[in-house]
């Protein structure tokens, strides 16, 4: 189990939260004026690596302890902690994390360009 306080969890929290700094600052600038650079291959491979880490991040949350509401301790049952997980933020975390614009190219063969 990951120690919801463990050093090394912030700093992995700290990558995710600027990946998605990025996205939010990437997505509106790709979607309204459709720049050459959001077009090319290295850009294409960039963005499955960011989503890449929004997926691992999911794995992570299965593993990661969490503060028992009415006693205060922290519970470390992973079986307990996946299904905390999996009834609140898991939803979000699954939607916003699939590659549907990577899926449509894996099923259909092309890219909007």
């Amino acid at each position: 189990m990951i120690r919801m306080n463990d050093e090394r969890k912030v700093y992995w929290e700290c990558v995710i939260i600027l990946f998605a700094l990025y996205n939010c600052l990437e997505t509106p600038i790709e979607i309204a004026f459709e720049p050459e650079w959001a077009k090319g291959n290295t850009f294409f491979v960039f963005q499955n690596v960011v989503n890449l880490f929004f997926f691992l991040d999911m794995l992570v949350a299965f593993r990661t302890t969490f503060y028992d509401l009415v006693t205060g301790d922290e519970v470390y049952n992973p079986k307990r902690s996946a299904m905390v997980y999996f009834k609140g933020q898991f939803t979000i975390d699954f939607f916003s994390t699939v590659p549907f614009d990577t899926l449509g190219y894996i099923f259909a063969g092309k890219r909007n360009k």
